[in-house]
């Protein structure tokens, strides 16, 4: 996988947010499901670190990659202030495709398969099936096409308050014509009723046919054990869930 720019001056504003905090969690009580405590674990496009800092803390030996370098400076910043976790969760400024020289008894990759392209998702499915031990777990997601993706007009879905500074973030959902889709984010920073900064980011993606998604994780010799329609567990419902969870073990 290519070190994309991703952020685009978004990454400072991931942590603001109390969201990502809430999907960690129910992020790790996934992995707890299916791999033992302790266990070794490779999150692929880790991000600001939220799902990594918090599998560490758990217990487990976290190795995470993330390729764009303003989340992997947040990511390495917030670690920076966890010296407790300095022997069990190494972060790494590259992509799935770096070989690492040793396999895990599980790779994590949520929030990263729709905004790559197809060489890139068979280079991270390759690249996990590769650095896993036998019988290994991949848990992966990947954005489908469902009734319950729809267009969403410019919402605010999120925002913090910094003393007299206000942060608010807008999103916006539109599909193409093409099958893609065009998400925007637009970070607006507030003092009083006077807008100080705005970061706008538009993320260009495209949801993936379940069955492709399954015949490229069986190509790699993964055989799918489980699908959910989100980490909470809920069952995927083909036509309607707009994401598929993959629970994937190698053979």
């Amino acid at each position: 996988m290519t070190a994309a720019a991703y952020s685009q001056g978004v990454a400072p504003f991931y942590d603001l947010f109390e969201g990502d905090v809430g999907r960690a969690d129910e992020a790790l009580a996934l992995v707890q499901r299916h791999v033992e405590a302790g266990a070794s674990v490779l999150d692929v496009g880790a991000g600001t670190g939220t799902l990594a800092l918090t599998l560490a803390s758990a217990g487990y030996r976290v190795t995470a990659l993330e390729p764009d370098p303003e989340m992997h400076g947040q990511l390495l910043a917030r670690l920076g202030a966890r010296r407790d976790l300095q022997d069990t969760l190494t972060p790494l400024p590259r992509g799935a495709g770096f070989a690492l020289g040793c396999n895990f008894d599980a790779v994590v990759c949520f929030a990263v398969f729709h905004l790559i392209n197809a060489r890139e998702r068979h280079t991270l499915v390759e690249h996990a099936a590769q650095h896993l031990l036998s019988g290994g777990c991949l848990l992966l997601d990947v954005a489908v096409d469902g009734s319950e993706r729809c267009d969403q007009p410019r919402t605010l879905t999120a925002e913090r308050r910094l003393g007299e500074t206000l942060v608010r973030k807008y999103v916006t959902m539109r599909r193409m014509g093409t099958g893609r889709w065009l998400t925007t984010w637009e970070l607006v920073t507030m003092r009083g009723e006077t807008v100080i900064d705005t970061c706008t980011r538009v993320f260009d993606w495209q949801p993936m046919a379940p069955t492709d998604a399954e015949a490229m994780l069986v190509q790699h010799g993964l055989a799918i054990e489980q699908r959910h329609a989100d980490n909470s567990g809920a069952p995927f419902v083909l036509g309607a869930s707009r994401s598929l969870l993959l629970v994937a073990r190698k053979r």
